[in-house]
């Protein structure tokens, strides 16, 4: 069973007034592994703006990708194209404008 607490919020600093982190225990071969089941998410950058829709909506998507296993693409020609071309794709390790035609495509090499 997997189990996520996803929060969604309009601030740019959510650790100075909420701080959530909850293990969740995952059955392994070798023991236990626990698991962060918690993610955050926000409409507003660090400096105080709101981000675009395409941008925090690509944010939040990224960040379940990590709550479901993906970890970051690696960094390598096939799985991390030039950002001019068509851009990086979702679980690049730094967020992605939403402009480009990469940023919404995963690799299944990210799961």
């Amino acid at each position: 069973m997997l189990s996520i607490f996803f929060l969604f919020q309009y601030k740019s600093k959510i650790f100075n007034s909420v701080r959530l982190l909850f293990p969740f225990p995952v059955p392994q071969k070798q023991g236990v592994t626990l698991q962060l089941n918690t993610g955050w998410t926000t409409y507003m950058s660090y400096d105080g703006q709101q981000l675009l829709h395409a941008a925090a909506e690509l944010i939040a998507a990224h960040e379940l990708g990590h709550s479901w296993g993906a970890d970051h693409d690696p960094d390598s020609t096939e799985c991390s194209p030039i950002a001019s071309g068509r851009g990086k794709f979702l679980m690049y390790t730094y967020s992605v404008s939403g402009y480009a035609s990469n940023n919404d495509v995963r690799l299944e090499l990210s799961f």
